[in-house]
């Protein structure tokens, strides 16, 4: 599945706080248990460019923003669609008349965050996804998903990346503090 990605997200580190808005083009494939968001936006008035690749079978998570790629460990499970404890808050539906779309609205909790999202019913294509951490929160909106993934290549490992020798990751994951605050935490983005 792939379509655009659309984020507004608000965070506090160390009292400062933090304002990202931002456009992505996002894949998720389920066979290769590995998804990817490629954009822009800005945050705090500065612009910034990411391409984030999680792959699940390998654990890991590639972060390439504004040429600069850090590298963490992915211990969560990919999760495609709502888990099976997911609590239903209310099926609804937008439009009106013969245009509408019927979704199921679910309340459940991933990773330490509580999330409220809404998908197609019966289909389970993402529409809309509110997600609150203690002092983070974020608002997706899922917008012209389609089906398949046309250009593959958006799961290659980017290049800044594959740069990165295992004595520099360990490194990385501990010492750039202030990067890994500035990049989105999407813990169950589809």
């Amino acid at each position: 599945m792939e379509g655009s990605l659309g984020l507004s997200m608000g965070y506090q580190i160390q009292a400062k706080g933090y304002e990202t808005e931002a456009l992505f083009q996002m894949a998720f494939d389920v066979k290769g248990k590995r998804k990817s968001m490629l954009g822009e936006g800005r945050t705090n008035g500065i612009p910034l460019k990411t391409h984030e690749i999680d792959d699940y079978a390998a654990g890991k998570k590639y972060t390439l923003t504004n040429g600069k790629c850090v590298i963490t460990v992915l211990k969560t499970e990919m999760i495609y669609c709502i888990p099976s404890d997911a609590k239903l808050l209310m099926s609804t539906f937008f439009g009106y008349g013969d245009m509408k779309i019927d979704i199921d609205m679910y309340l459940f909790s991933y990773n330490g965050a509580n999330t409220t999202m809404s998908v197609t019913k019966d289909s389970c294509v993402p529409v809309s996804q509110h997600i609150v951490f203690p002092n983070v929160f974020i608002d997706l909106g899922y917008m012209g998903m389609t089906s398949g993934i046309r250009n593959t290549t958006v799961f290659n490992i980017p290049k800044p990346c594959q740069k990165i020798s295992a004595m520099d990751r360990a490194s990385h994951e501990q010492n750039d503090v202030d990067h890994l605050g500035h990049r989105r935490h999407t813990p169950l983005i589809f």
